[in-house]
């Protein structure tokens, strides 16, 4: 059976037997919940070792429209400007802090932190640059282009209500626990 044709079924039954509602919630919770960080890494590194350097102009101008306003910066002489290594970042990471996102919005919060957490060591284990394929990467997605995305992650855990640990931090990423908890704290 198809995804589609699967969906339709499930929907024609709960509109049948409307009772099976909450133990459908409560099997799609469960499932959302049983997440590994490993795996939440090893799609992140995946998704980094994708970069190319000599791809950005074109990614820039293939998505003119998408870039967030968290991304203009003001330079020393007052010119606001995108960051395009932190524009290709967070749109490479899209559809990883989505699925983050998806699982607090469900209330899936141990998948939802587990998921976080995976992404924050995929971007740690990234820092020094030796798995990308392209050398030149580093350049341009440096260890605080990374650890600001990671940030950016444990922001969002936060905000739904699963926040992160110190302990989680120290335990996972060490080198960066204590500024990723300055940082959430400063906000």
């Amino acid at each position: 059976m198809r995804t589609s044709e699967f969906r339709t079924l499930v929907q024609h039954v709960l509109a049948r037997k409307p009772e099976l509602i909450a133990d459908f919630e409560q099997v799609a919770v469960a499932q959302l919940n049983d997440a590994d960080p490993a795996v939440f890494c090893r799609r992140t590194r995946t998704e980094l070792e994708r970069f190319r350097p000599d791809e950005l102009p074109a990614f820039i101008d293939a998505r003119e429209g998408e870039v967030s306003a968290r991304y203009i910066k003001e330079d020393e002489s007052g010119y606001v400007k995108n960051d395009p290594d932190e524009v290709v970042l967070s749109y490479s990471l899209r559809p990883l802090v989505e699925d983050v996102t998806r699982r607090f919005a469900v209330g899936a919060k141990a998948g939802a932190r587990a998921a976080a957490l995976g992404v924050i060591q995929g971007l740690y284990a990234e820092r020094d640059g030796k798995a990308w394929q392209d050398p030149t990467a580093l350049d341009y997605l440096g260890e605080d282009i990374l650890l600001g995305e990671a940030c950016g992650i444990a922001r969002i855990a936060d905000a739904w209500g699963g926040k992160l640990e110190l302990w989680d931090f120290q335990r996972t990423v060490p080198e960066w626990a204590r500024q990723i908890s300055k940082v959430r704290a400063d906000r």
